[in-house]
Order: C-alpha cells, then structure tokens, then sequence
C-alpha cells in the first residue's frame, strides 16, 4: 500500500470512526452483569490494617465519669479532713520537714510538703511507711496537746500510698484519706500531692 492509498485508507476509518453509534438499552446491565462473578472488590484485596494503626474507641460511660469526679471528691475531702481543726504544737516540740528519696536532679522533681496526722495517744511509737520512703520507716513526734503523731514530708507531686507503722510490728491504714488495695491485696491509704501554686 502506496502513501496515497494509506491516507485515502486513514480518511475512511476516520469517518467511521465519526459516526455515532447505536447501543441496544440494556448494553450496560448485559457487559456488567457478565463481569460481576470475576470483579473483586477493593477492600478484599487491601492487606489487613496492622494493630499499631487500627482505631479504637473506649467508651466513657456517664456513669465511670460520675464514678470518677466522686473519688477526687472523697479525696480532696479526705486531704482536708487530715488536719484537726484548732490543733497546735506542744510547747517546746518543733515541727520539722523531712525530705524522702532524694534525687540527683532535684531541680527536676518538683515537690510539695505534706502532713500526715494519726491519733493514737496510747501508743508509744508510730512510723510512717510508704511507697515515698521505699516502706522504711519515718518516725513520727507526739504532738501533746493534740494527741497525736505527725510529721510533715517533702513528697513529689503525684499519687503515693502509705500506712502508718504502730509499736514496729502493726500496720494500720489512714481512717481519713482513701484506700486503695496493693499489690498483694492488703489496703493503702493514699495521698495525692499537687504543687504548692
């Protein structure tokens, strides 16, 4: 086929090509209809999400939530609750502020005093133990004219449990702050310290 044969052979095509094109109505259900056994869905062959990037949704229940607002109520209750109202020092006894576990990065650890108070006139002894002294014990003065044992602690801010240790052998928790069970099931009382603003 020579060059003006070709062209002449282009032109026709291309007026054929022009033309439109009847399709019977029902073309497209009979070509897809036909297709639909051998089509595979997108989400079939997409690899499973991994863990790590799946979306998970906790559901937060109104009730958990109230749950939660009554506990930190009962706490800041039980943290004002330690101090007895009108209570002072026994002349000549002297308050002092001890400082548990120090860290080499003291700038790093921001802490706060706190004042733990057990009422216990007839014993001769008490310590205080807690998660702040790796449970070693803190000895407490007797405060005569409130009759009762404190100490005063430089705890870093968050949550710490503790009890208080009678005569060296009796564990006994804090009948005014929260309790919580450790990890062996026997209870803690426990002390949340914020920041002094």
């Amino acid at each position: 086929m020579n060059e003006p044969e070709f062209d002449l052979f282009i032109a026709k095509v291309a007026r054929e090509l022009k033309e439109p094109v009847e399709l019977d109505a029902q073309f497209d259900a009979r070509v897809m209809a036909s297709l639909a056994p051998a089509v595979i869905s997108l989400d079939s062959r997409r690899a499973p999400t991994p863990w790590y990037r799946r979306q998970l949704s906790v559901p937060a229940p109104i009730a958990g939530l109230a749950a939660a607002a009554a506990f930190a109520g009962i706490a800041a209750i039980g943290m004002l609750a330690r101090e007895p109202q009108g209570s002072t020092l026994a002349a000549g006894s002297a308050e002092t502020l001890v400082r548990v576990n120090d860290s080499p990065d003291r700038e790093a650890v921001v802490t706060a005093p706190v004042q733990f108070v057990f009422v216990a006139p007839s014993t001769s002894r008490v310590e205080l133990i807690g998660a702040f002294n790796d449970w070693q014990p803190t000895p407490m003065a007797f405060d005569a004219a409130a009759q009762a044992w404190r100490v005063t602690l430089s705890l870093p801010v968050g949550v710490h449990e503790y009890q208080f240790l009678i005569n060296g052998t009796q564990h006994v928790v804090d009948p005014t702050a929260p309790q919580t069970a450790s990890d062996f099931g026997s209870p803690n009382s426990i002390v949340k310290v914020t920041p002094v603003p």
